[in-house]
């Protein structure tokens, strides 16, 4: 991989973090998120996104010069973005085009494999020795999961002390109820986002303490690989139906991309939750009826 950075002053970079191709970070002296680090991400020659394509830029002076390309510092929480079966970081694409618009700093990470053929915890593993090596001890993170993506997020947030750091999680089509395409696959990743599922059942017993941040679970009614489409929507939490054409469209459609944006700049909201909760009223693009559940 090939990338050209320009700045006025070469002594204006002091170090760079690069994420390549299989999501790894590559450092040069620098802890991302830390003050004073800007982002910046960088297409190719064919005006796509590398995979990955993730670099941030730490400079001596702010003031002596801007970089050619668009800017994504924000003072907010790093978010990192978690692929679903058998993704990579490349899927989020359009999200980091979008989230660096407005200003994110955004992390999309691949995990491997992806294809189901180990247990999700293992992957859960991958997301929580990434959130320990590239981050600052006890920094507060922002988490958007896709797909098979939210599964993996929530064992590390309620199974591995993920929570402790986490202010904001969004899922996106992300079967917590299970779906019936699972039964497609006898792999033990897949097994285990089958309805009824020892791990999907395991998370619910406790999936109120996804109360205690800022959880949103957005999904599809229209979506033909989570069967049935409503078990994306979690009853914790903010619950937000959009009407998107298919699964994959929720990475990619303008108006999946606003949500989560909306939900990531969202002031934090602590509500202590039963381990029984009323299934919350949802903010729907239809009106304010809740998702049948």
């Amino acid at each position: 991989m090939h990338l050209s950075i320009e700045t006025p002053v070469d002594d204006d970079i002091s170090s760079i973090l690069l994420f390549d191709r299989r999501g790894a970070g590559q450092k040069d002296g620098s802890v991302p998120g830390k003050e004073g680090i800007k982002s910046y991400c960088f297409p190719n020659k064919t005006g796509k996104y590398w995979t990955g394509q993730l670099v941030e830029i730490k400079l001596k002076n702010y003031n002596r010069g801007t970089m050619n390309q668009k800017e994504s510092f924000s003072p907010d929480n790093p978010v990192l973005l978690v692929p679903g079966y058998r993704d990579d970081a490349s899927v989020f694409a359009r999200f980091v085009d979008y989230l660096a618009g407005q200003r994110f700093r955004v992390f999309p990470i691949t995990l491997t494999p992806s294809d189901g053929r180990v247990p999700l915890e293992a992957l859960a593993g991958q997301v929580a020795r990434f959130a320990e090596s590239a981050f600052a001890t006890g920094e507060a993170l922002d988490f958007v999961g896709f797909s098979m993506g939210g599964c993996v997020l929530r064992y590390y947030l309620q199974r591995m002390n993920g929570l402790a750091r986490t202010q904001r999680f969004v899922t996106l089509g992300t079967p917590h109820r299970g779906t019936w395409t699972a039964y497609a696959s006898n792999r033990p990743g897949v097994r285990q986002m089958r309805p009824g599922s020892p791990f999907l059942d395991d998370l619910a017993t406790d999936a109120h303490r996804l109360a205690s941040i800022n959880f949103t679970s957005i999904w599809t009614p229209l979506d033909l690989t989570i069967v049935p489409a409503r078990s994306s929507a979690l009853p914790v939490g903010r619950q937000e139906r959009v009407r998107i054409a298919h699964h994959r469209a929720l990475v990619t459609s303008r108006r999946s991309l606003e949500r989560v944006a909306a939900a990531l700049r969202s002031p934090l909201e602590v509500t202590v939750q039963s381990p029984h909760p009323t299934p919350p009223r949802s903010r729907e693009e239809t009106g304010s009826t809740p998702p049948p559940q």
